[in-house]
């Protein structure tokens, strides 16, 4: 009988443990971006809070948040393992108010493409690459049309992405705030909020 315990409990442990990992991070096509940029994650994370609560108060007909204050219920769930709290905290703000947009504009939970994109290609996962992520999502977010200007002082060519790592994070970065700020083309006062 203490063979048994013992082996049920050997067993248990590996259940166990796992059951404490992110599952972000194994997600297939984007879990490597995620690892290893604590912006990306954090985004991730908030978007799908923000989704969440943004499908449920149009749903009961609440109106529709627009300052950064009103969301105290978001929880970023954030780990030591999951990089610099500042990033990661960064990014989750992000993500939530375009998140809370998409899912209260009634759109695709579009987080999981964008994350895919990222990490479609390889990259050399440093803090360099995570600052890059950061300021380019800044700098695409508040992006006027027929300029691209690193706004920290880095020239950042196409060609400088290959081989500078912040420069890679930054020109990942400045597509997903791109991209973000297409999808938020409607939605002018949560823009507003992101700033």
């Amino acid at each position: 009988m203490k063979q048994l315990i013992a082996i049920l409990c050997f067993l248990a442990v590996p259940v166990m443990y796992g059951a404490d990992r992110d599952p972000h991070l194994t997600e297939k096509g984007c879990g490597a971006i995620l690892s290893h940029s604590s912006f990306a994650h954090g985004y991730r994370h908030g978007y799908e809070e923000g989704f969440h609560f943004g499908n449920l108060d149009v749903n009961m007909a609440r109106p529709q948040r627009t300052k950064w204050q009103q969301f105290k219920e978001f929880h970023s769930h954030y780990s030591s393992e999951f990089g610099p709290r500042s990033s990661f905290d960064a990014g989750f703000k992000a993500g939530a108010l375009v998140g809370y947009a998409d899912g209260y504009r009634g759109t695709n939970f579009r987080v999981l493409e964008e994350m895919r994109r990222l990490g479609k290609e390889t990259f050399a996962a440093s803090a360099e690459f995570d600052n890059g992520m950061a300021s380019g999502y800044r700098d695409g977010l508040g992006q006027q049309a027929g300029t691209h200007r690193n706004g920290t002082g880095r020239s950042c060519s196409a060609h400088a992405s290959q081989t500078d790592p912040f420069c890679d994070g930054y020109h990942r970065g400045f597509g997903l705030g791109k991209a973000d700020r297409a999808a938020l083309s409607g939605t002018p006062a949560i823009l507003e909020a992101s700033r």
